[in-house]
């Protein structure tokens, strides 16, 4: 999982400002898995 925390930083701190939805879809993405992750725990 601290690999796709460390994508998703890497995502919010792009300077191309052209992709915000393409991040706000990879970090709901991020979230969505982590939350079933905890889940199945």
């Amino acid at each position: 999982m601290k690999v796709k925390w460390r994508i998703g930083e890497s995502s919010v701190m792009a300077p191309n400002h052209g992709h915000i939805l393409l991040i706000k879809l990879v970090i709901v993405s991020i979230s969505v898995t982590c939350y079933l992750d905890v889940s199945i725990r």
